[in-house]
């Protein structure tokens, strides 16, 4: 009984205040054999192998998450105590509210798309994670390699062919020079992660320290490429907010003066590759003819009549989507008639108010940001990795806006993933000139 009291007195120590390295740290001084030792363990392991599995597949990232988790319950981490955690436990409980009524009519069918009531979890269990520097050392090795993997499939399929049911997706017979999916479901989630992995790459050093320079700029080369060859118009859009972001940040001066023009470089640039490899949709874009009018105009139009719970569940839109089409867009053809409806309302706050109301898209704002209240109170000590966070979040909530990324369990993984590895870089030693060499 001793180790778990001295646990509880030092990380509630008089004057210093709690955090997750603090945290780690009281643990990691119990018995090896400690359980709790023992579920910080499973917790680093999961998540380490997390990270890299971003770019492999949902089937990986949740097996890995689940380890990390039963980890995280064996040691008796404490995650109700980090910031955003109550917030976040609000958003997924409204979620499962709204979803009631579906299921007192038909409690025999269970509901599908519930991903995003518990993958927000990786969040904090990142931040707890990460602290420990020789976890991001060789989880972020594995990162680069599984990029590339990515990135090589994703070439494969864009000069041989997608199409397919095998795991690769490689045909000659399929799409050619149009656009690639990597190990990823679809062509947008491929491009999401590929942005957001970018940004990461580019901190790298802060991260792990020590990596090689050749392989750290070959994988981050190969990564962009991968994002442009994906035709993810989100990805091409939202990387520059977060390099501009990050630039305005983390930079000096001079570097926050080059922020608006990196922005409208990097935007100038997203649109030549548009018009190279999808010029239809560019010009329907810019002639406001993109379908996604359509469909947020009756999504805006589910919510002004169901504000509370929404429609009850992310099929729910695809269902009513014909019928409501009809009666919002009478005059306009419906490209999806003969598909049941839309899938989903092509941007992520829209998407979980049609789906489980406003306040579930409130919360969800509400608990990224207080979740970031920590890197933002260390962003003097840790200006980078504050850069980095803000970056990362703005990344995801532009690309946001084209894509229901919050609904969809990869892109929130790698949302929540990378923002909370960000947020464990803000808990270390003030960071000097090179803060990844010590590291």
């Amino acid at each position: 009984m001793a180790g778990p009291l001295t646990a509880s007195m030092l990380s509630s120590g008089p004057g210093e205040p709690w955090s997750p390295a603090r945290e780690v740290a009281v643990i990691d001084a119990l018995p090896a054999r400690h359980h709790r030792r023992i579920g910080l363990y499973m917790l680093q392991i999961g998540m380490g192998l997390l990270l890299p599995c971003l770019c492999l597949g949902l089937a990986t990232m949740h097996a890995a998450f689940a380890l990390a988790l039963g980890g995280g319950l064996l040691a008796r981490f404490p995650l109700w105590r980090m910031p955003g955690f109550a917030l976040a436990l609000a958003f997924a409980g409204w979620q499962l509210l709204s979803l009631a009524p579906a299921w007192m009519e038909a409690p025999t069918k269970l509901p599908k798309g519930l991903g995003p009531a518990y993958v927000w979890l990786s969040l904090f269990l990142a931040q707890a994670a990460f602290v420990a520097p020789a976890l991001r050392r060789w989880s972020l090795q594995l990162l680069l390699l599984t990029t590339a993997c990515s990135a090589l499939l994703a070439t494969a399929q864009f000069t041989v062919g997608l199409g397919g049911t095998s795991m690769w997706k490689v045909d000659s017979a399929g799409e050619r020079y149009h656009l690639s999916v990597g190990f990823a479901p679809i062509h947008l989630t491929q491009g999401f992660l590929m942005a957001m992995v970018s940004l990461v790459l580019i901190d790298a050093r802060i991260i792990a320290g020590g990596l090689e320079p050749v392989q750290l700029w070959f994988c981050r080369g190969y990564a962009l490429v991968a994002m442009v060859i994906s035709g993810a118009r989100l990805a091409l859009v939202a990387l520059p907010f977060g390099l501009a972001v990050r630039s305005a940040l983390a930079g000096g001066r001079r570097a926050r003066l080059l922020a608006p023009a990196i922005l409208i470089s990097a935007l100038v640039a997203g649109g030549g590759a548009l018009l190279l490899l999808s010029p239809a949709s560019l010009g329907r874009m810019l002639h406001g003819e993109d379908g996604r009018l359509a469909i947020w105009r009756v999504a805006a139009t589910e919510v002004l009549e169901h504000p509370w719970l929404g429609l009850g569940g992310s099929n729910a839109f695809h269902d009513s989507y014909n019928a409501a089409f009809a009666r919002v867009l009478p005059q306009q053809d419906n490209e999806f008639a003969h598909q049941g409806g839309a899938p989903h309302a092509h941007n992520s706050l829209l998407s979980l108010a049609v789906d489980f109301g406003v306040p579930a898209a409130a919360l969800y704002l509400a608990f990224l940001g207080r979740a970031l209240l920590p890197g933002w109170r260390a962003r003097r000590g840790h200006p980078r990795a504050w850069a980095l966070a803000l970056a990362l979040t703005v990344t995801s909530l532009v690309a946001g806006m084209f894509e229901d990324l919050s609904g969809h369990s990869a892109s929130s993984y790698a949302t929540y993933v990378l923002i909370g590895l960000a947020l464990a870089l803000c808990q270390g030693e003030r960071q000097g000139e090179r803060p990844g060499g010590a590291a």
